[in-house]
């Protein structure tokens, strides 16, 4: 499942992607706690912060500010 959310950029098309990148950010804080790939998912969510899209910008900077 981390893999599937990490690689959204690989996995959908279309210009609502940015947008699902939110909702895979939203799952991410779920699981951030028993993740063993911390790293990853921090690079990810980092690479977030420039998003087009202003509601994935605020869920990784929401995610940054919990999670740090």
């Amino acid at each position: 499942i981390l893999d599937q959310l990490l690689n959204v950029d690989e996995i959908h098309q279309g210009k609502q992607k940015e947008l699902i990148k939110s909702y895979a950010i939203e799952s991410l804080l779920k699981i951030y706690p028993y993740s063993e790939d911390k790293k990853r998912i921090d690079t990810f969510v980092k690479s977030q912060l420039e998003s087009s899209n202003p509601k994935t910008r605020n869920m990784a900077a929401c995610f940054l500010e919990r999670c740090e």
